[in-house]
C-alpha cells in the first residue's frame, strides 16, 4: 500500500529496497497509520516521502479540498488537474466522478513539519528532516496519518477531528466569546480614549451579551514585530485602568501579540538581542532561534508580565507560521540546531501556555493548523475579511465569499479540536479607507457566516456610526450557541449554497446563500435532507414565526445575500419555543417546565419577546400569535 523515498539536499533519491540503508515500518490501528523510520547509517537526510498507491482511475473527475498551509489561507474545493500540484498540508477529502470518496490527513504534528501533496495521480506524505544527520539504529516515529475510503464526507471529517483531539489532548474553549476587536476598522489607530468609548458601545449594543474586548495591533511601542511588547504610554497612559474599566462592564480584556518574530531593525533591543536567527522571513522580520534556552525564558517572562500586569486573559497570537516557514524563498522552512523545527515550535507555544495558565484563552492566527492542537483554545479558520486597497487583491465581496466557504469547509474542528474563529464582524456600508463597503444584504450574509461558524462574534466597527439596522446585526449575534454549520453539499460548485447545524435533538439552524453576482434567486431546501421531517420555522433575523413547514425557502432574494432559519421539531407539551433575542432563537438562554397546568419559562429576556407553544388540548397562556395544526404559538407574559 505504501512505498517510501529518502531525499537528499542535492536532489538525489535513495529508496529502501535499493540499498538496505533504511527501514520503514508502518503500524496501523483503526485507519491511523504510524510510520517508524530506522536508519542504519548516519546520513544527513532532507526529506522522507511516503507514497500512498492509488488506482489512477480514482483521479478521474476528482474534486478535492485544498486546505491551505496555515489558519489564514483561503480554503477551496478544486477540480483535480494532472498539471497542478496540490499541497493541502494537514488534510484533504476527495470525491471523484463516480462518487468514490477518500480522506487523508495527519493526526498530529509534534516534531516534523509534515505536508500532504497530490501530484500526477500520487498522494504523498512528506516529512521535513531538515538535512540533519540521523542516528543509526534509532527509531524515528513519524507523524501518524488517517486514511479512509468510500465513507460519507461529513462522517470522515468528523471522525478525523475526533482522532486529532484524542491524539493531542485537545483543549477547545467551551465558551464562545462575543464582543469587540479593534482590527478591520481602527487598525493601528488605537488609543485609550477610543477604547473606553468602544467598551461603552460594546456594552450598549451587546445588551448584556458581550464577554470580550480585544485590542489588536497598535497598542505597543516599536511597530508590529517589536520584540519588546511594551505599552505605548502616549496612546495608553493607563492600560491597567483600561483593563479594569473593560472588566467592570463584564468583559474579559484581550490583546494581539506576534511573539515569535522580530523586525530586523529591532533585533538589537536588549530583550531579544542574541535570540534571533539573523535571516529575514516575513515583513523584514527574523524568527526566534528556538535552539537557545534563553528564548523560552524570554517568552515566559513576556507573557507572565502581560497577564499579571494588565489582567489579560485572552491573547490573539499572530504570524506564528512565520517562525517556521521561510517566506523569503531561500529555503522551505527554517531549521534550528538540535531538535526538529516543529518540536521547537510546540515547545514555544507550550511555554506561552504555561506562563498564562489554563484559564487564559489562546487564539492561533497565521499558524499551521495541526501544530497548535492540544495547546491553543481557538484557531482562525479563514483569511482576514479585509485586505485593503492593493492592486490585484480580491474585492471585499470576494473575501466575504471566500471566507464564508473557508469557514464551512473547516467546520469539523469546532468544539472538538479548537474553537473556530471566523474573523471580525464587519458591517459598515461606507469605505473607511480599506475598501470595505458592504451593502446591507452583504453585511447580513457575513453576519450569517459568523453566526453559523460556531465561533466568537467580535464586531470590528465604531458602532455609533452604523445605521441602526446594521448595528442590530451585531446585537442579534449576542449569546452565540457555539455550534458550527456544515455545508450540505461539501463539493458544491462554486461554494455551498446551504449550510446547517444541529443543536440538541430538536433544533436545527439552516442558512441559504445567493452567491450570484447579478441574478435574483429563490432558494428552497427540504428539511428531510437533514433528518427533519418538517418543523416550526422561524426567520432568524426578524424573529418571525413562519409556521409548520417541510422546507425552508428564501422567496425571491437579491444577489449577495443570505437567509438564516431556526427549525424546531413540534413539541409534545407546552414549552418555550423561541425568542427573538438572537438569531439562534434564544434556545441556549431559556428553558421551561410545565407543572400543575402552568407553564414557567426560565431565563432573562433582556426585554425581548418570548414565544411559547401549546399543543391542542392545552389551555394557551398569553397572546396567541399563530395557529398550526398541532397547536398555537403564544407571546409569553410572566
Amino acid at each position: 500500500m505504501f512505498k517510501f523515498e529518502i531525499k537528499y539536499t542535492d536532489g538525489s533519491i535513495l529508496c529502501d529496497e535499493s540499498n538496505g540503508k533504511y527501514t520503514l515500518t508502518v503500524k496501523e490501528s483503526s485507519g491511523v497509520f504510524t510510520p517508524v523510520f530506522r536508519p542504519h547509517v548516519n546520513d544527513a537526510i532532507d526529506q522522507i516521502v511516503i507514497t500512498l498507491e492509488k488506482n489512477e482511475e480514482f483521479f478521474t473527475g476528482m474534486k478535492l479540498l485544498s486546505s491551505g498551509n496555515c489558519t489564514n489561507d483561503i480554503i477551496e474545493i478544486w477540480p483535480y488537474d494532472d498539471n497542478t500540484r496540490f499541497e493541502p498540508k494537514e488534510c484533504t477529502v476527495m470525491k471523484n466522478a463516480a462518487g468514490d470518496t477518500m480522506f487523508v490527513g495527519f493526526v498530529r504534528e509534534h516534531r516534523f513539519v509534515s505536508v500532504i501533496n497530490i501530484d500526477r495521480r500520487k498522494i504523498t506524505f512528506t516529512y521535513e528532516m531538515e538535512n540533519k544527520a540521523v542516528n543509526p539504529e534509532e527509531d524515528y516515529e513519524l507523524e501518524p496519518f488517517f486514511v479512509k475510503e468510500n465513507g460519507d464526507v461529513h462522517e470522515m471529517l468528523e471522525e478525523y477531528a475526533s482522532l486529532v483531539a484524542e491524539a493531542n489532548d485537545a483543549v477547545p474553549a467551551m465558551d464562545t466569546h462575543a464582543g469587540f476587536c479593534t482590527w478591520s476598522y481602527f487598525y493601528h489607530n488605537v488609543d485609550e480614549k477610543k477604547m473606553r468609548r468602544g467598551a461603552d458601545q460594546t456594552e450598549k449594543y451587546g445588551e448584556g451579551g458581550a464577554t470580550l474586548f480585544q485590542i489588536d495591533d497598535g497598542w505597543q511601542e516599536g511597530g508590529s514585530f517589536c520584540g519588546t511588547w511594551k505599552i505605548d504610554e502616549e496612546k495608553f497612559p493607563d492600560m491597567k485602568g483600561l483593563s479594569d474599566y473593560v472588566r467592570s462592564k463584564g468583559m474579559e480584556f484581550g490583546i494581539w501579540v506576534a511573539p515569535l518574530i522580530v523586525s530586523k531593525e529591532r533585533a538589537g533591543e536588549p530583550e531579544v538581542a542574541g535570540l534571533l536567527i539573523e535571516d529575514v522571513s516575513t515583513a523584514n522580520s527574523c524568527p526566534l532561534d528556538f535552539s537557545k534556552p534563553e528564548v523560552y525564558e524570554y517568552l515566559k517572562e513576556l507573557f507572565t508580565g502581560l497577564k499579571n500586569n494588565y489582567n489579560i486573559t485572552y491573547f490573539k497570537l499572530d504570524f506564528l507560521w512565520s517562525a517556521i516557514k521561510d517566506f523569503s524563498g531561500k529555503r522551505r522552512y527554517f531549521s534550528f540546531d538540535g531538535d526538529y523545527a516543529m518540536a521547537y515550535y510546540r515547545k514555544a507555544l507550550q511555554t506561552i501556555r504555561d506562563a498564562v495558565g489554563e484559564d487564559t484563552y489562546l487564539l492561533a492566527c497565521g499558524a499551521p493548523v495541526l501544530a497548535g492542537a492540544g495547546i491553543m483554545n481557538g484557531i482562525r479558520v479563514s483569511c482576514d475579511i479585509v485586505w485593503g486597497k492593493i492592486d490585484n487583491f480580491p474585492t471585499y465581496w470576494e473575501l466575504i465569499r471566500k471566507t464564508t466557504a473557508s469557514d464551512l469547509y473547516r467546520y469539523f474542528y469546532n468544539g472538538v479540536v479548537f474553537r473556530n474563529d471566523a474573523d471580525g464582524l464587519c458591517l459598515r456600508g461606507e469605505d473607511c479607507g480599506d475598501g470595505f463597503e458592504a451593502t446591507y444584504n452583504e453585511a447580513k450574509l457575513w453576519a450569517t457566516t459568523v453566526a453559523m461558524s460556531g465561533g466568537p462574534v467580535l464586531v470590528n466597527e465604531d458602532l455609533d456610526k452604523l445605521p441602526p439596522e446594521r448595528a442590530e446585526l451585531f446585537t442579534k449575534l449576542m449569546y452565540p450557541v457555539g455550534v458550527a454549520a456544515k455545508p450540505y453539499d461539501y463539493f458544491e460548485d462554486p461554494c455551498p449554497s446551504v449550510s446547517y447545524a444541529t443543536y440538541g435533538d430538536n433544533v436545527s439552524f439552516v442558512a441559504l446563500y445567493n452567491w450570484d453576482y447579478h441574478r435574483q434567486r429563490s432558494i428552497k431546501f427540504e428539511l428531510s435532507k437533514i433528518g427533519m421531517d418538517g418543523g416550526y420555522v422561524i426567520d432568524s433575523f426578524s424573529g418571525t414565526f413562519l409556521g409548520a413547514r417541510d422546507m425552508v425557502e428564501t422567496g425571491v432574494c437579491n444577489p449577495h445575500t443570505a437567509a438564516m432559519f431556526v427549525v424546531v421539531k413540534p413539541p409534545k407539551e407546552p414549552c418555550f419555543l423561541y425568542s427573538d433575542i438572537n438569531v439562534w432563537g434564544g434556545i441556549n438562554l431559556f428553558c421551561s417546565s410545565y407543572e400543575n397546568g402552568r407553564l414557567t419559562v426560565y431565563g432573562d429576556s433582556h426585554g425581548k419577546n418570548i414565544y411559547t407553544f401549546f399543543p391542542k388540548g392545552y389551555a394557551p397562556e398569553g397572546e396567541v400569535v399563530a395557529e398550526t395544526e398541532e397547536g398555537v404559538v403564544c407571546r409569553y407574559t410572566e
